[in-house]
This record gives C-alpha cells, structure tokens and sequence, in this order.
C-alpha cells in the first residue's frame, strides 16, 4: 500500500492506497479499489474515486479516462474536455493537447476542439513551439516538425527525430554503411547503427552534424552522444559495432570523452552514467562525483536524487555521495 510522509518522515496520509502519485498543486491522483480519484494534502477525497485511469493535474486539468475514453477534468472532478479519445497527452503545452481518434493524431485546445487536425500516424507534445510528427505508417517513418498552426515547420525527412530542447532538437538520418565499406572493405556488420545522429535548430539546419550512433536531448548545454566503433568479432571476418557515451556541446565538440555504457541528461550540474552494469554521477567536468553504485538512478532535484540501491531497496543521495534509504518503501 502508498501513502505520503512529510520531509520530516512523518506519515501525513496512511499506507492505504493501491497508487499514489506525488502532489501537484495541492491534489495527488491516487487509486483505491480499482478506482481512480484525487486527494488533498490532509489525504480527503478531494475528486471521488470513479475513474478507469487519470494522471497528474497540469494547469488545472487532468486527463482520466471513462467508459474506455480519454477527456479531460478540472479540479472540482467536473468534465472539461468530452471523453471520446483514444489517447490525450498529460498535459496542455503552448495551450495545445496530443490526441488520438480513430488511429490518427491531432491537438485539441482546451475547448475539446482540434485546433490542428487528427492526420497523424504518430505525434508528440509540443516544445518550444514545435512538435515531432510522422504522416507514416509504415516503419521506419520519416519525421519532421509542425508549429501550432499545425504547418511544417521542418519537412519530414529523419528516421529519428527528438524534441526540441535548448534550441536544437537529436535527429537522425538513415544510416547506409557506405563509409564503413570504404574503410574496412566488404565485411559482415553486426549491430549496425540505425541512424547517423546530431543536431539541428528550429530552421532545420544542422547544428551538429549527423556524427553520432545515438544522440540525447540538450540539457544546462550539453547532451549525451553514442560513439560508436567497429572491431573485429571473436568469430570469422565479422565486425561487430561497440557504442560508448560521453557529451557533446553545441559546437559539436565531445567535451566529455565517451567511455560510459548510457548516460543520461544534466540535472543541478550533474548527470547520471552507467558503468558495468552499476550507475552513478559526473560532473560537468566528466569527473565521477558519485561512484556507479546504484541499481538505477534519477534525476537531481533540490540537492537529492532518487536511486535504487539494490531490488526493492530505494534511497536518496546528495552531490557529496551521502545516501539516505526510504525505510518505508510504501509511503
């Protein structure tokens, strides 16, 4: 069972529910016997449990889902968006909500209206202006932007494509391995990449040139890249492809050298990485502040990060490495 416990670990709501999300803005969406409702901060009943499903608020709404449809409610529990949707987004970004009808993608206002059509095969949240989408069915789909208007703002031509973070938005290109035979000659290839990878700005132009196997969202100005090289299998002629991640800057210079098996965006000056198997944090400098240790590990938040310290053990750490186990893995 979840409840909620006070920054002092005192227990504010019992351990009762059978989900429970963190507050926002003074209501938390939780369930209880299958149902789906929100509670305030002294653990009332604020929006009675009647819900198949329901998320966060965001801006006074929150999407839950009746009768096997997605709308939208506020926060007196009343219906503010019609549940007829396959699908809503959590929340309205730029005034605007992905959803899904009849297999197709649009944005609704808050009105319930599609503000841009549904004629998408898949689609994303906006951010910063701009959303990824994809007119394609079939696999792999090419991918471009749209603004709010619903205009392409970048025509579809990527095989990956990223949100919009910092400016510049991760794209890939299709990935032929003609630079690989060139170099290496006619060879079997084993885990190609699946796409040429950088970064391009709101006008489609490239930023960082298409470089790397794998590429992450900027964050405090930096992102993680894949790296990728080809050596030789233990077996027969093969090569085989090994990927290791670093840090790209926006100039395209790999700041922080490629040497972690994942790693993960910049949060208070420190990102997580992993290294065999095990995950910890760097610094901006790529220095290891906090030894891989964890079983996973999260985003720093007001100094502290949520970790897993073993299975079914989670924890706290600060920047200086101290941890902190949640004793009661319940509330």
């Amino acid at each position: 069972k979840w409840g909620y416990e006070d920054e002092s670990g005192s227990t504010v709501v019992p351990p009762q529910l059978e989900y429970a999300e963190p507050f926002v803005d003074g209501l938390a969406v939780v369930s209880i016997k299958g149902q789906w409702g929100y509670i305030n901060t002294t653990g009332a009943f604020a929006v009675n449990p009647q819900f198949e499903h329901a998320r966060t608020f965001a801006g006074g709404l929150a999407p839950v889902k009746i009768n096997g449809k997605y709308g939208y409610i506020d926060t007196t529990g009343a219906i503010a968006v019609k549940p007829e949707f396959d699908s809503v987004s959590l929340v309205f970004v730029e005034g605007l909500a992905q959803a899904k009808i009849n297999g197709k993608y649009g944005y609704l206002d808050k009105t319930g209206a599609f503000a841009v059509k549904p004629e998408f095969a898949e689609a994303d949240e906006f951010a910063e202006g701009l959303a990824r989408v994809t007119l394609d069915s079939k696999s792999p789909p090419k991918w471009g932007y749209i603004n709010t208007k619903g205009e392409w703002a970048i025509q579809p031509q990527f095989v990956f494509a990223d949100n919009f973070s910092e400016g510049v938005a991760a794209v890939g290109i299709a990935y032929d391995g003609e630079d690989e035979d060139k170099e290496h000659g006619a060879r079997k290839y084993l885990f190609p990449p699946k796409a040429r990878c950088g970064y391009i700005d709101k006008s489609g132009k490239w930023v960082v040139p298409a470089k790397y196997d794998e590429a992450k969202k900027f964050s405090e100005g930096l992102a993680a890249v894949a790296v990728g090289e080809w050596r030789k299998a233990p077996w027969g002629k093969a090569l085989v492809r090994i990927t290791y991640w670093g840090y790209t800057n926006k100039d395209g210079l790999l700041v922080i050298e490629a040497k972690f098996d994942n790693a993960f965006p910049f949060s208070e000056g420190m990102a997580a990485v992993e290294k065999n198997h095990k995950y910890g944090y760097i610094n901006k400098a790529g220095e290891i502040v906090v030894k891989p240790q964890f079983e996973e590990a999260g985003s720093f938040n007001r100094g502290r990060a949520l970790v897993t310290l073993s299975p079914g053990r989670l924890g706290f750490v600060d920047k200086s490495g101290q941890i902190s186990e949640i004793t009661n893995q319940n509330q």
